[in-house]
């Protein structure tokens, strides 16, 4: 069912970079997929909670800036902390960050013209490597 899940995380990954949108229909399977896994984690109000306390902050950035991170970032993070305890979802945002900002900095020695950024491709990059790491 994991593995449906980094499927599925992909998917969105791969439409983002190409649209700068992440598609309904595949959010609505990652959303079903999440609530499988979730109900078989067992112990739902640490998993809930922690998610609360991760988002709240990327909810106050978009609140206050809404061009630093979109609704639908927080929304897969917050699928993805139902699943992930908020160690492995902190390391995967801390990779996430770190390759992101190293493109942008690549893009701006290179002087490349400045334009949003698809921040999913970098999500689903962090998660990747955190599975890989620590097997999860």
């Amino acid at each position: 069912m994991k593995i449906l899940f980094l499927m599925l995380l992909f998917l969105i990954a791969v439409y983002d970079d190409k649209y700068h949108v992440i598609n309904g229909y595949l959010l609505s399977l990652l959303t079903f997929i999440t609530l499988i896994l979730f109900y078989n984690t067992g112990n739902h109000l640490y998993y809930f909670i922690n998610t609360i306390l991760f988002c709240l902050p990327l909810i106050i950035i978009y609140l206050c800036n809404d061009n630093l991170i979109g609704l639908g970032d927080i929304a897969i993070y917050f699928l993805c902390g139902l699943v992930i305890d908020i160690k492995s979802l902190c390391l995967s945002f801390i990779i996430s960050t770190y390759l992101c900002m190293s493109i942008m900095i690549f893009r701006i020695i290179k002087k490349y013209p400045r334009k949003e950024i698809a921040f999913v491709p970098y999500l689903f990059s962090g998660i990747l490597c955190v599975y890989l790491i620590l097997g999860l």
